[in-house]
């Protein structure tokens, strides 16, 4: 390759990275001159970096916290963090998916109601659950062993947004119609290998080999389970199946470090 070539392509990897931080974040990463449908589908190569990107900010905020106010406070900070950074996004992807993946009675009808803005009593439950699951579980992994918590927040985030790759390559996008289904479309057998290669390093490297693959069997057993659910309910996947998805993956890795980390009290 040539050196023009070489530059170029530098340039493109770094335009598909500022996509994909555009789609899965608010981070200001500038404008883009132009923008194509499949620079999305290529940006998934990164979505384990981006997921460790948001995790990392959420390991500074609560390094900046832990210690000067309530431990409690601090991982609710944490939270907040993540939101913000997101805005709020997969979150709002798992209320809209457990709204109309266990309200509608028919594919049209979840379809509909996941389309719609309004949040409804599961969606409104399954955020409640979560997002007190993962502070409780984050006040004791921060007393039992802070240093690994701050390493647990990039596995977790990291290997979340992998999540999202195996889905889209395993099944087909329900809303194919739409352009973000068009660009996903392109998930291919390299790219989830890629994605699997990355998790694994990130996660053995931080967490040690025993919890690092400990997290790593989370991401396959409910990126598989979630799979089969989404199926089962829609006949694929939608985004707000990915989002959801993604908010399971995260919980599950905090409960697994806890679960075999954390010696259990009365």
């Amino acid at each position: 390759m040539s050196s023009l070539g070489l530059v170029q392509a530098t340039r493109h990897q770094f335009t598909i990275q500022r996509v994909g931080l555009m789609f899965l974040t608010r981070l200001p990463v500038g404008s883009l001159p132009a923008f194509r449908t499949e620079w999305l589908g290529q940006s998934m190569i990164y979505f384990p970096l981006i997921g460790a990107l948001v995790g990392s900010v959420s390991a500074a905020v609560a390094w900046l916290l832990f210690g000067h106010i309530s431990t409690w406070l601090a991982m609710l900070a944490v939270l907040l963090t993540s939101v913000l950074v997101t805005g709020g996004f997969h979150e709002d992807a798992l209320a809209d998916a457990a709204d109309g993946l266990v309200g509608g009675q028919t594919v049209e009808r979840r379809m509909e109601i996941m389309k719609d803005s309004r949040v409804g009593t599961y969606g409104v439950l399954a955020l409640w659950f979560s997002l007190s699951t993962k502070l409780i579980c984050l006040h004791d992994l921060a007393l039992q062993d802070f240093a690994r918590l701050l390493g647990l927040f990039i596995v977790a985030h990291a290997l979340a947004r992998a999540s999202s790759v195996g889905l889209l390559y395993a099944l087909p996008y329900v809303q194919r119609e739409q352009a973000k289904g068009g660009a996903f479309a392109q998930a291919t057998v390299g790219v989830l290998l890629f994605n699997l290669l990355a998790s694994t390093l990130l996660a053995v490297a931080l967490l040690g080999p025993f919890l690092g693959f400990a997290c790593l069997g989370i991401l396959v057993i409910l990126t598989i389970a979630t799979g089969f659910y989404f199926h089962s309910k829609i006949g694929g996947i939608s985004g707000d199946c990915l989002g959801a998805a993604t908010q399971i993956v995260e919980l599950g890795c905090y409960l697994a470090v806890l679960v075999l980390t954390v010696p259990v009290t009365p």
